[in-house]
């Protein structure tokens, strides 16, 4: 069930610490890596999120607008979805903070590739739980990104503040994308002004590098310096070590 921003970030740790313990009461590992196994489906960690305020005394759903035809979103959240899409290859950085989120943002499985919003479609980053209709504690929009190796309180504050620097600067969102995604043509995506996520943690954090100030209410400028430093020396790290897919493609050149 919905909770605040940290109550849930609260219960997400708890979640994922029983799971490994309950684990290895068992004898065995349970791993929160995005993309554990090859040529399989990867580990997400969707978030699915609303805004909340008062009126008359009552709380409503700011997200909600039974006005709207195509999924009873109410302007503020078209506005929160702008915002979530114009900063979409930066929130890579805290969202998908490692190496291996990477080979999870690849074509051809179930997680988002590609920055675009819709209802109902698996092939989109944003997604609206458009059947629960009239049902106002319900409406939310959910970002399909983020996976579990990520710091789900950083992830839960970098995407409030992009939501909330959408609404501040009222910015546009692009008309949704109810087709399969992965199955347009490039000249079809460019048409429709969708973007594609980064492809590598080096790409996510250059994004984010160019792209911070929206961050800036809550994460101090050394913090993202240094955070960037650490994930620029990860990427390193990894990308000098040969693989064992590389010995088997290369190692009779």
């Amino acid at each position: 069930s919905f909770d605040s921003l940290v109550s849930m970030a609260d219960k997400v740790s708890t979640y994922k610490k029983t799971v490994k313990e309950t684990a290895a009461k068992r004898g065995m590992v349970a791993n929160f890596m995005p993309k554990p196994v090859a040529q399989d489906n990867g580990s997400g960690m969707h978030v699915s999120q609303s805004l909340w305020g008062k009126k008359k005394n009552d709380e409503v759903n700011l997200f909600y607008d039974p006005a709207d035809e195509y999924a009873e979103l109410s302007q503020t959240a078209f506005y929160y979805i702008g915002g979530l899409i114009e900063h979409a290859e930066a929130l890579c950085a805290i969202t998908n903070p490692t190496t291996n989120s990477y080979r999870r943002l690849v074509p051809g499985y179930e997680a988002p590739i590609n920055v675009a919003w819709s209802k109902m479609n698996r092939s989109v980053s944003i997604r609206i739980p458009a059947h629960f209709r009239k049902m106002e504690k319900r409406k939310r929009i959910e970002y399909r990104t983020p996976d579990p190796s990520s710091n789900i309180y950083l992830v839960e504050a970098a995407l409030l503040l992009a939501g909330l620097d959408g609404i501040n600067k009222k910015s546009s969102v692009p008309e949704p994308v109810d087709e399969d995604i992965y199955k347009l043509s490039e000249q079809k995506k460019t048409e429709y002004g969708i973007k594609k996520l980064p492809t590598s943690l080096q790409d996510a954090i250059e994004s984010l590098e160019s792209d911070m100030e929206f961050l800036k209410p809550a994460f101090t400028s050394d913090f993202l310096e240094m955070y960037c430093d650490i994930k620029k020396d990860e990427h390193v790290q990894v990308a000098s070590i040969p693989s064992p897919r590389e010995f088997y493609m290369y190692g009779n050149v």
